[in-house]
């Protein structure tokens, strides 16, 4: 509905609005002719100072005053009405111009003459439209022959002679009398003049119409109001509708004010009544230009833009939080200058917005631009250029129900965008996560199924590699070897992308020796280089603390990756790396750099080199190989660790590739070097192991390395096959290597049935599965694990178990522990 609404109103509203333009120019011209005519008065000047003669003849009276009325401006402001009464003035009354208006604080005195031709005494009211008199007196004379002077305006205290109207007098005129009616006005703004004049009955009638206008208009408005609560209540989105309802409010108010509803509720508070104008206007200000900046979005299109309505926002906040504090007239000022600064600068500002966001903001321009219109046919009506009518002297209320109606609209299809929007990026968000499901799923489902064999292909090489074998048969192996460990990086890798793009990497900072890390990381590349006629430069400075807190799996596989890289690429010359300490104003940072002499980058490919799978060119798989995802796991890996990384061209040939990490001092911590090189040649004889693994391969690998540390091991082929063996042997066993996806029952299953059993001694059990996420390890803990092994197993790693979960307790037997020969 909202959707028809806003296309309709774009599609006639305009045309509507052009016709009206240009039929206006015709209403003025005949409207304006016919106003030539007075209504009910007689051209006599009886008084000496001209003024012109109003008979009231009794009849039905409703006119406006203004071609009968003369004026005398008292720059002085001495003058008084027994001094204008004498005739003793300088200046001389003069008839009104058709186009008048009270200005710059000077004092106006108006004139014109009642006559009562009528053989009865009669009422009559003297109505004025306008609100900004500052000061206002009305001299006449009653039916016993007293003086009444009505004083008001919104400088003076005193309450208005006719109840819940602001500028209404009563007027008393005795049968076969005259009196000259004066007035005395003055205000610091532009303020027309348009008194009317009424019989009491017309009066009444004229009121109980504007009355009805006002409602009408008042209840459309609390209609539009209601309206937005309930829906934004419905879709639950506050953003702009916040702003809006307050200006809805208040608009209401305004209306109210205007029909003498707000002080029918308080005729007696002069300070309320005096003060009304300037808080409902200037709250109208505040949530206009809320309004508009929730609206423009300019907080994040334009900064500029929305620095400047934040500025009149809190210009027009001090406004109202100033209000009891200042004169009224202080306060009018301000929020006059206030509110002309505002609409000009809307007027510039929204079509701009319009322009440089290409948003569809006609709505918000056209409900401005309705308001402009019907306030001018309201102002053309005040200078005598459109007949007088109560809709046009409700022009401003009707603007503002018009652009209350537009901004309505505009909102709520805003809302209805926005809400659509969210949706369609939560679907998209759910779409994704999915996706990363399924992939992550995927790729941990094909990493098992590649671990798998490539368990029993670099076991068997390793297992080969201590046999009796000649030197050409080693240098194969070890290709053997060096190719399943590129393999299982790759595999890791791209377990490591999907774990990112899933917002799961963990990392496991700790207190390390970077020297002794650095070192350790970078020597295996001497060989790598030395085969390539590439020369290896390895630095790390002084400076470097010896100790650091941080993750050094992690800085191993970001080094790793750029050196492999460095060494790829360059064809001759040398590859170095520095490890060096940059010192910031806040914090030192850790910087490595990696150097080469190879074929550099092209700086048109910079940005996108670091994006997963993206080379420099499609040559480069071929030519050097490679999946181009090393450095984008490097970047995302520094990034994550609060760093940055960034590649640039050298001065003759080659690349530098730097990234730095945020510095944390560690302390020196009991090193276990020694222990693991000590877990490598320990032997465990009279050591019982069962081993679960359905894979005949594997059971191989694994009964191969375990035979090495002098471990005695029986081999089951499933879990429950490893139950039973349990049962039946008792507590013989000193550890169980436990494969997690085996046929019949599982090793999480398993895990559970034998760590419920009493077997007199815990039994401890060893993961042993080609399942490497950490959701994985986490089940594997819960369900009674106490250590984890990813397959492809590796002597280094399996000995490092061994010596954790089998020292302790083969001792604990009377049992020694030797060292292998």
């Amino acid at each position: 509905m909202i959707d028809f609404l806003a296309v309709a109103i774009k599609k006639y509203s305009l045309r509507l609005l052009l016709l009206a333009l240009m039929l206006l120019p015709l209403t003025v011209f005949s409207e304006s002719a016919a106003a030539s005519t007075p209504l009910t008065s007689q051209n006599d000047n009886a008084l000496s100072g001209g003024a012109l003669t109003v008979d009231v003849d009794g009849k039905p009276l409703s006119m406006m005053l203004q071609p009968h009325l003369e004026y005398l401006a008292d720059d002085s402001e001495q003058l008084t009405l027994q001094v204008l009464e004498d005739g003793k003035t300088p200046h001389q009354f003069a008839p009104l111009p058709t186009t008048f208006v009270l200005k710059n604080n000077t004092v106006y005195w108006l004139r014109f003459k009642l006559k009562n031709s009528s053989g009865y005494s009669q009422q009559l009211v003297l109505d004025f439209n306008e609100v900004l008199f500052w000061e206002l007196d009305v001299y006449s004379v009653g039916f016993n022959n007293s003086q009444n002077h009505y004083s008001v305006g919104l400088s003076r205290s005193e309450l208005a002679p006719i109840r819940g109207r602001f500028y209404a007098f009563p007027l008393e005129l005795t049968a076969e009398t005259e009196q000259v009616i004066y007035i005395r006005a003055r205000t610091p703004y532009f303020v027309e003049v348009k008194p009317y004049l009424f019989d009491p009955i017309s009066y009444s009638g004229e009121s109980f119409l504007k009355r009805n206008i006002s409602n009408v208009i008042l209840g459309m408005l609390m209609g539009i109001l209601l309206f937005l609560t309930v829906f934004v209540g419905y879709v639950r989105d506050s953003s702009d509708a916040i702003y809006y309802l307050a200006f809805v409010s208040l608009s209401a108010l305004i209306v109210a004010s205007s029909g003498g509803y707000l002080t029918s509720l308080w005729p007696d508070n002069v300070w309320m009544n005096t003060h009304m104008y300037s808080i409902t206007v200037g709250g109208m200000l505040v949530t206009f230009i809320g309004f508009s900046r929730s609206y423009f979005e300019s907080k994040e299109t334009m900064p500029w833009v929305d620095k400047y309505l934040a500025v009149l926002l809190f210009a027009g906040a001090v406004h109202l939080v100033s209000i009891p504090f200042i004169k009224v007239a202080v306060s009018v000022d301000y929020l006059m200058i206030l509110v002309g600064l505002t609409m000009l600068s809307l007027l510039v500002i929204g079509p701009y917005v319009w322009w440089q966001t290409k948003r569809k903001l006609w709505i918000f321009a056209l409900g401005n631009l309705c308001f402009i219109f019907f306030c001018s046919l309201t102002h053309l009506s005040s200078l005598g250029v459109i007949l007088p009518h109560p809709l046009i002297r409700h022009g401003y209320e009707f603007g503002m129900l018009v652009q209350s109606i537009f901004f309505a609209i505009g909102v709520s299809k805003k809302i209805l965008d926005d809400r659509r929007s969210k949706d369609k990026l939560t679907m998209q968000a759910l779409v994704a996560k999915a996706e990363n499901k399924t992939k992550s799923a995927f790729l941990a489902r094909m990493s098992h199924e590649i671990r798998t064999p490539l368990n029993g292909l670099v076991g068997m090489a390793e297992l080969l590699k201590n046999t009796k074998i000649d030197a050409e048969q080693r240098q194969y192996l070890t290709v053997m070897e060096s190719s399943g460990k590129n393999l299982e990086s790759l595999l890791n890798d791209i377990l490591d992308l999907s774990k990112m793009d899933a917002g799961k990497l963990q990392f496991d900072e700790q207190d390390v020796d970077l020297h002794q890390l650095f070192e350790q990381v970078t020597f295996p590349y001497f060989g790598v280089a030395e085969n390539k006629g590439v020369k290896l430069f390895v630095e790390c400075h002084p400076s470097v603390p010896q100790y650091v807190h941080l993750d050094p799996f992690r800085l191993q596989q970001i080094i790793n990756n750029l050196l492999s890289n460095a060494i790829k690429f360059t064809a001759r010359g040398k590859v170095s790396i520095h490890c060096r300490i940059m010192t910031g104003d806040q914090q030192n940072n850790l910087v490595f750099e990696v150097i080469d002499n190879g074929m550099g980058i092209n700086e048109k490919e910079t940005s996108k080199i670091f994006e997963a799978f993206e080379q420099q060119d499609k040559t480069i798989a071929g030519r050097f190989g490679g999946t181009g995802l090393g450095l984008s796991i490097c970047r995302q890996l520094v990034r994550m660790m609060g760093g940055d990384i960034s590649i640039v061209n050298n001065s003759g040939s080659g690349a530098t590739v730097s990234f730095w990490l945020p510095l944390t001092q560690g302390v020196e911590s009991l090193q276990r070097d020694g222990a693991a090189s000590a877990a490598l040649t320990t032997i465990y004889p009279g050591c019982r192991v069962l081993v679960a693994e359905d894979n005949v391969v594997n059971q191989q690998v694994i009964i191969g390395m375990l035979k090495r540390y002098k471990i005695t091991a029986d081999v089951v082929a499933n879990g429950q096959q490893a139950v039973d063996k349990v049962l039946s042997t008792g507590p013989h066993y000193d550890l169980v290597l436990m494969d997690c996806e085996m046929p019949v029952m599982g090793g999480i299953a398993a895990t559970k049935i034998i760590s419920s059993l009493d077997l007199g001694k815990p039994l401890k059990i060893v993961a042993l599965t080609a399942h490497v996420s950490e959701d994985y390890q986490r089940q594997c803990y819960e369900a009674g694990m106490v250590a984890f092994l990813a397959k492809p197993l590796h002597s280094e790693r399996l000995a490092e178990v061994l010596a954790q979960q089998l020292s302790t307790s083969y001792n604990q037997q009377g049992n020694r522990v030797r060292a292998l020969n």
